[in-house]
């Protein structure tokens, strides 16, 4: 009797989990609205250079091209240059957009809603311009 009892509540347990977690799936789905794609345009050459650009329902736009080049610091090293753009509405109703490039010289975005760094001071910077004044250390030629 106690394992028809201990096996009842198992399985009553067992059904209201699944009861539940179906609930939680059913309110997840609802609350995600499927966003169409409304343009899509992909094309890969073989030589390594590629661009994509899209659009979706939401107003979200993105562009993206790419090519192979030499690097300027190593001849020797090829690596891909990239430029892009997207924007998009954020929750505030504001659209945000943002350009970048990313290559040997690193990832570098451009948007008026990025924080921007101080002004450098000017001591430091005529600091800097008499370095870049002196002749090459003897370790860096």
């Amino acid at each position: 009797m106690k394992f028809f009892v201990l096996f009842v509540s198992a399985f009553a347990v067992a059904a209201m989990a699944q009861r539940q977690n179906n609930q939680i799936n059913n309110n997840i789905q609802n609350e995600k609205q499927q966003i169409p794609i409304l343009s899509l345009e992909q094309n890969l050459n073989h030589d390594g250079e590629f661009n994509y650009a899209f659009e979706t329902g939401d107003g979200t736009r993105v562009q993206q091209n790419g090519q192979l080049r030499q690097s300027s610091f190593d001849p020797k090293n090829v690596g891909e240059a990239v430029q892009g753009a997207f924007s998009y509405q954020g929750d505030d109703g504001q659209t945000y957009a943002l350009s970048y490039t990313a290559d040997e010289n690193g990832y570098r975005p451009v948007g008026d809603f990025l924080p921007t760094p101080p002004p450098i001071p000017p001591a430091i910077a005529k600091a800097v311009e008499y370095l870049k004044s002196l002749p090459p250390h003897k370790d860096n030629q």
